[in-house]
């Protein structure tokens, strides 16, 4: 649905009508615009699946290679319709995702089971937050390597002071708040 509302969009200019806003005009910023790209995820949720180590691994890289070639602008094979190659873009990290999950064997796999990765996974959501401030947008002026060293830096504060207490916090009050609901509920004999 969200594919055919973008297509829609780019061509009659919907957003862009209804609003008097011309910066609407082909913004593929709004959440109406990007929502497939969670969904794709949401849906790979459901879906149950075993790959080869050989076949998770051909389909992580070809998705991840034909992604980054979209991304850069290259241009592929027809068809050349911009609302195709949005999609693509769109769907093409849920299968590089669906392929490494149905085989956490493969080469990938193993690759992101290494300490260094799995650091980098906890770091995950604070590099999200934090990258945006010293790599994305206009204006940002910092070198690539220190851009990327300031994230990190950022991230990694901002996960052990804010993440962690907020999660333990967390956690500490739905066990209180269990362990009331235990003792409140009535036996049954």
């Amino acid at each position: 649905m969200v594919i055919v509302w973008r297509a829609i969009d780019h061509h009659f200019h919907i957003l862009e009508a209804a609003f008097h806003n011309p910066n609407l005009h082909w913004n593929f910023a709004g959440t109406d615009a990007n929502a497939d790209t969670l969904l794709w995820g949401c849906a790979l949720a459901f879906c149950k699946f075993e790959l080869k180590p050989w076949v998770s691994t051909g389909v992580a890289f070809g998705a991840a290679i034909l992604l980054a070639l979209m991304v850069m602008g290259v241009r592929l094979p027809p068809p050349h319709n911009p609302d195709f190659v949005i999609s693509m873009e769109h769907l093409l990290p849920a299968v590089v995702l669906g392929a490494i999950v149905s085989c956490p064997s493969s080469l990938i796999g193993r690759f992101l089971e290494l300490a260094p990765m799995r650091f980098i996974g906890h770091l995950s959501y604070s590099l999200y937050i934090w990258q945006q401030m010293f790599l994305g947008g206009p204006g940002h002026t910092l070198p690539a390597a220190l851009g990327v060293a300031a994230a990190f830096a950022c991230a990694y504060v901002s996960y052990r002071f804010v993440e962690q207490p907020c999660i333990a916090l967390g956690r500490r009050v739905v066990l209180r708040s269990a362990g009331k609901l235990l003792v409140a509920a009535p036996e049954s004999e």
